[in-house]
């Protein structure tokens, strides 16, 4: 693998807020992957991604949501889940900036997901594909219904009221004997119910409302033993958007936390085949 130039630092969003950011490029990049982590996540809980990522030549944009890991914003609390949208537009146009001319996929993973096909739907044609894995485009069984409902109700009177994470990551990583998050002082223990409300409610609503405007080229990633969000997520956003270019797959024993669990190696794989098929030998991509 050639040398690797590293960065990491802070870059304005556009309300001011500093969000904290990853960029790893090798020497003879073939493309740049912009990456979004999940909920109560930060960046450094993919390094492994980032080294296999970069072995194929491609460079990878990591950074941390606002409110989570090391960026800015009050923790685990957001005012508008759009925030998140206009905070991944700097992190792409700072990527096209710095690497000109070379093809730009976003990966969402969860939480991510949800706002990477939401970038897709808002800024059309600014990047080349996107993959996205177990994305939350559908809220996780354990806040519909009644739950949910009460979420909205008590998040009027009391949107600074914390929410253990704990039930939350109990789904994520059970089969994963590498499951350090509970040592991990970055992962959020907590976030408030307004941002519980602003993602698994006004992000997945406003989602789902638009989502037959989504047309990016994607190739959809879900375990068939998720817990969190369950594969008929995937299923039902690969029939409702509008891609001409998309594919889905399905991991029937694997559960949420794909490129961390034990068989990571062959989605990574798949993920690299699926870019590999959209980038010629000159760095331009197929339309």
């Amino acid at each position: 693998m050639e040398k690797i130039i590293s960065t990491r630092s802070w870059i304005k969003s556009f309300d001011g807020t500093k969000l904290y950011y990853a960029a790893d490029i090798p020497k003879n990049c073939k493309s740049i992957i912009i990456f979004l982590h999940g909920f109560s996540e930060h960046l450094g809980v993919y390094e492994y991604l980032k080294d296999k990522l970069n072995s194929y030549d491609y460079g990878l944009y990591r950074f941390d949501l606002r409110g989570h890991g090391r960026s800015e914003g009050k923790r685990g609390y957001i005012n508008d889940f759009r925030y998140f949208l206009e905070d991944t537009d700097v992190i792409v146009n700072l990527a096209k900036k710095e690497c000109a001319n070379l093809p730009i996929f976003m990966f969402g993973y969860s939480l991510g997901g949800l706002i990477a096909t939401s970038y897709g739907i808002k800024y059309k044609n600014k990047i080349n594909g996107q993959i996205l894995s177990g994305a939350a485009t559908m809220p996780p069984l354990i806040v519909q219904g009644l739950i949910g409902t009460l979420f909205r109700v008590i998040n009027i009177f009391h949107p600074n009221m914390k929410i253990n994470n704990k039930i939350f990551r109990f789904f994520i990583k059970s089969d994963n004997p590498k499951n350090n998050h509970e040592r991990d002082h970055l992962i959020l223990d907590e976030a408030t119910l307004k941002l519980h409300v602003e993602f698994l409610v006004k992000g997945i609503k406003w989602l789902n409302k638009n989502i037959s405007h989504y047309n990016m080229p994607c190739l959809i990633l879900h375990g068939g033993n998720d817990k969190v969000i369950i594969k008929e997520a995937s299923e039902k956003l690969y029939r409702k958007i509008s891609s001409l270019d998309k594919e889905i797959r399905i991991y029937e024993d694997l559960c949420h936390e794909l490129v961390n669990e034990q068989n990571k190696d062959i989605i990574l794989d798949d993920i690299r085949n699926w870019i590999e098929k959209r980038i010629d030998d000159n760095n331009e991509v197929y339309v």
